[in-house]
């Protein structure tokens, strides 16, 4: 599809995108990108912002309630060699 034509299309159904969520783009009949807004782009992405603390990013994770447990290892690790 040419450049202009598909334009046009995304101009048309820009105001409606976040609404239908996010759109799949095929490249001869195989998916090959996806548009969401930008909203949805940044709560995926969940970036630590500049001067956020930690614990605040972590607090604020998706993956927080998720019910994944994650054990620590008790092992101390390498024995220590002083040269």
């Amino acid at each position: 599809m040419a450049t202009a034509t598909c334009k046009k299309s995304f101009e048309r159904s820009g105001p409606q995108r976040p609404q239908r969520g996010a759109q799949a783009i095929t490249l001869h009949g195989k998916p090959s990108a996806v548009v969401i807004s930008f909203d949805e782009y940044n709560k995926a992405m969940n970036v630590r912002k500049p001067g956020e603390p930690l614990s605040s990013f972590f607090h604020n994770s998706p993956l927080r309630n998720s019910g994944i447990e994650l054990k620590r290892s008790k092992d101390s690790g390498r024995n220590e060699v002083i040269l």
